[in-house]
């Protein structure tokens, strides 16, 4: 976009600066050449950073579509700024899409986004931003799957979230300065505090519900363990009593259960005793392999009663230690844990949708995926994997 914009011949004066500084900062010999014979701007106004390292640029943009609060605040030109949203919420979560308008892992970001915004309130976060530059809802000359923008429709109806137009793509290069990296993924997400950046998704890692509560905790001002009812749980009678004598045996079918690998400090579940290394058995009376890693990550698991039970087990680790079994109510839809997919239970799923349906069952879970791969299952991949013509990627 800023090759063509600056390759044109005629009203190039009249070009924001932005384009010509963020020209510079490409590094194209071509667009540096251009933009210095085609601006009255000095080498060193080029080279000046847009923003302070570590913060994000104070953008105003017009909106593409928004809930209808922010609807309302954004006027009769139907902009937001980045400073506005500062006098309504401590916290912004900012989603880059770059010249995407949406894609698969942009629709499970907002998937848990819709639950962060209402189990996170009470530390601060009320309002999203996305900023995309591109113009129209088309893919390769068709139209975007609706999937794609169904979590997005939600938050829009839900919580304080407005998808934003970048026409000339100003914002992700000035990020990309301040922050000092290069972004080659879409969606990039950013947690701000005002303009200062809290936490990003750099190194191809995604927020979950460990980082993002783990984040919010440590910026949020004067956190109390009651904030939003982060801290409302309820021992269900007689779970909390379920500790058994070293000589009794839980059976744990690990095809059933989730490994939890990561348990945020302060949260619902590290309060209830929850720690790494326990499996999570039943959501709501299901298994927890039926519900998976996405379901659990990504979607609101509250009954209409506005309650989850979830249950864990630990199984001792020597004959010293007691078997621990917990189950409990909560009232929010995040309990602070994130979760793994074992084998055992990737090929006890496979397994289950080939008799209910009769037919081969095909992989569209990455997460499975990678579970099979690690642990060497390269038959199991081959036959329920679609288009199978090379070996993935080995993990770094």
């Amino acid at each position: 976009s800023l090759a063509k914009d600056l390759g044109k011949e005629c009203s190039l004066v009249e070009m924001p600066a932005e384009l010509f500084r963020a020209a510079w900062r490409l590094g194209s010999t071509q667009l540096r050449e251009r933009a210095e014979f085609t601006t009255s701007l000095e080498p060193s106004d080029m080279l000046e950073p847009p923003v302070p390292s570590g913060e994000c640029p104070n953008y105003e943009l017009p909106v593409v579509v928004a809930s209808g609060g922010l609807l309302e605040s954004s006027g009769e030109q139907r902009m937001i700024s980045l400073s506005g949203a500062q006098g309504r919420s401590d916290f912004v979560l900012l989603v880059l899409l770059g010249s995407y308008r949406a894609n698969g892992p942009y629709n499970s970001m907002m998937q848990r986004w819709v639950k962060w915004s209402s189990a996170y309130a009470g530390l601060g976060l009320h309002e999203c931003h996305i900023i995309t530059s591109c113009s129209g809802d088309r893919l390769d000359g068709g139209s975007l799957p609706a999937a794609w923008l169904e979590a997005e429709a939600e938050a829009i109806s839900s919580s304080g979230a407005a998808v934003l137009h970048d026409h000339h793509g100003i914002v992700l290069p000035a990020v990309q300065w301040s922050l000092g990296i290069n972004i080659t993924v879409s969606p990039f997400c950013l947690l701000l505090q005002g303009r200062r950046v809290v936490d990003c998704t750099d190194g191809g890692r995604s927020f979950d519900d460990v980082s993002m509560f783990e984040a919010l905790k440590c910026h949020a001002p004067a956190v109390g363990p009651a904030a939003a009812g982060l801290a409302r749980f309820e021992i269900i009678p007689g779970s909390d009593s379920s500790i058994v004598p070293a000589s009794t045996s839980i059976e744990l079918d690990k095809r059933k259960c989730l490994p939890v690998v990561g348990v945020a400090v302060g949260s619902v579940s590290w309060l209830a005793g929850v720690r790494v290394g326990w499996h999570l058995v039943r959501i709501n009376g299901s298994d927890a392999s039926t519900i998976g890693k996405a379901g659990v990550e990504c979607r609101d698991l509250r009954q209409d009663d506005g309650t989850t039970v979830w249950q864990f087990t630990r199984v001792r680790l020597s004959k010293w230690e007691k078997n621990v079994s917990l189950s409990f109510r909560t009232w929010s839809s995040c309990i602070g844990i994130s979760v793994d997919v074992s084998v055992d239970a990737a090929c006890a799923s496979l397994r289950r949708s080939f008799f209910q349906c009769c037919a081969r069952p095909e992989i569209d879970d990455l997460d499975v995926c990678w579970a099979l791969w690690k642990a060497g299952r390269w038959q199991v991949l081959k036959q329920h994997t679609p288009l199978w013509c090379s070996s993935p990627a080995r993990p770094a």
